[in-house]
């Protein structure tokens, strides 16, 4: 769906107002919301993705630096499991709804009507490269205010021990080490419903043995109870063993 003029100016003045920053180089914002869709259809267009390799990385360091000023008593895994949680792909959807990316983003004809602006991974990676746009164009300051601003709630609602008990794959993964196990492979069997709501099914095998299945609304969500089936599988095992 192409947007200029009067409208594309619009959206672009909300967003920067929602994000609290007005750009000097508007170029930068119009980049981070075009889709690879929208790039192919209007040539030479330049798509978010090189932004959004960047806005990874800025934003996984304001993540761990605002973490680490914000909870000093809390232990360096604490820390890397709740970073894992704001960064979850879900959580950065929801991040770039708050803000209403969605509705801004430049997509192409056929993503617009398979619901595109719904699509978790396209507004994931969208909001990454808004976070890139904004340190390219205001330093790491004008990136670090927008980014608080936005996850304030999700830091002030922040729970360990919940975060610990819903990362089954860093559980999983630890068993497996302690018992010198090797490393599970996931695997995405199937992916059913609408392009904009669907679920996954995932299954967890070590070795070649299937040990979990887990389905959710994103691959990591059904990796997750995936993990969990097969952590619990591993340790009734491992108690029958003993009790032998």
């Amino acid at each position: 769906m192409k947007r200029g003029g009067q409208a594309f100016n619009a959206q672009m003045a909300q967003l920067e107002s929602k994000l609290g920053h007005s750009f000097a180089r508007r170029e930068l914002l119009a980049e981070a919301i075009t889709h690879r869709s929208y790039a192919a259809e209007h040539p030479p267009a330049p798509h978010n993705e090189r932004l959004e390799f960047l806005g990874d990385a800025v934003l996984g360091f304001i993540l761990c630096a605002w973490l680490v000023e914000q909870f000093p008593s809390a232990s360096e895994g604490e820390l890397a499991k709740a970073k894992g949680h704001l960064a979850a792909s879900a959580q950065l959807a929801r991040a770039a709804e708050r803000i209403g990316l969605g509705e801004a983003l430049r997509i192409g004809r056929n993503e617009e009507q398979q619901g595109g602006r719904l699509k978790q991974t396209i507004l994931e990676n969208a909001f990454e490269a808004v976070v890139a746009a904004l340190y390219l164009d205001g330093g790491i300051a004008v990136a670090t205010q927008a980014t608080r601003k936005i996850f304030a709630e999700d830091i002030a609602a922040l729970d360990f021990a919940r975060i610990a008990a819903l990362d089954a794959k860093t559980a999983l993964q630890d068993w497996l080490r302690l018992h010198r196990r090797p490393l599970p492979n996931y695997e995405t069997v199937a992916v059913e419903g609408q392009s904009h709501q669907p679920t996954f099914y995932v299954t967890a095998s070590i070795e070649g043995r299937l040990l979990g299945e887990g389905r959710g609304p994103s691959r990591k969500a059904a990796e997750q109870v995936a993990a969990d089936m097969a952590l619990a599988r591993l340790k009734a095992e491992a108690e029958a063993d003993v009790s032998r």
